[in-house]
């Protein structure tokens, strides 16, 4: 915890602040963290056969927006198109200064739009935590996309493995077409 606070004491961004306020959230809050997980371990496979019923109800994607009018229709596209539904998808609209909110607008009904002032992607994505009702979180940049069974595949294998946490490498598009790896966290 030490170095992980060193590195963002270093930083001189527009997020800082909330950064801290993670920081400093995660670090009161871990015994609630892991006396959750282990009450949930303690369930187990009745808590995974809760979590197959129908996983999708339980899916929020947190679209955040900053001055993609370009990308960010594609983005919502790609939400929608799930072949698994998710509950809702939440659209923040960090402040832009281009037609961002235009575009996002044309999916009034479809996904919750959220029209904020500027504060940057942490408190953007803070807030979509905040109106989110999903127990399964999905951040879905607005210069980003989702394969169609992205929330599909993604739930069958935090559900096989009883996790709470899983990420994906990421295709290049554009100019690149190679994959980016991530690694195990």
């Amino acid at each position: 915890l030490a170095g992980l606070y060193q590195t963002l004491r270093g930083r001189n961004e527009l997020n800082d602040k909330a950064r801290y306020k993670a920081f400093f959230w995660n670090v009161t809050h871990a015994h609630r963290s892991f006396k959750k997980r282990r009450d949930i371990l303690a369930l187990g496979p009745t808590y995974n056969k809760l979590l197959l019923d129908d996983a999708a109800q339980y899916v929020s994607i947190i679209v955040t927006c900053y001055n993609y009018a370009d990308y960010v229709e594609a983005a919502i596209k790609s939400a929608l198109a799930q072949t698994q539904k998710p509950l809702e998808i939440i659209v923040i609209n960090d402040g832009s200064t281009d037609h961002s909110i235009d575009v996002i607008n044309q999916f009034k009904g479809k996904v919750t739009v959220i029209d904020k002032k500027n504060e940057g992607v942490i408190a953007a994505k803070n807030q979509g935590l905040l109106a989110a009702r999903g127990e399964w979180i999905i951040f879905l940049d607005a210069d980003d996309e989702l394969e169609p069974t992205y929330v599909e595949k993604t739930l069958r294998y935090a559900r096989e493995h009883n996790y709470d946490v899983v990420y994906t490498d990421m295709q290049y598009t554009g100019a690149k077409k190679e994959k980016f790896r991530v690694f195990p966290y």
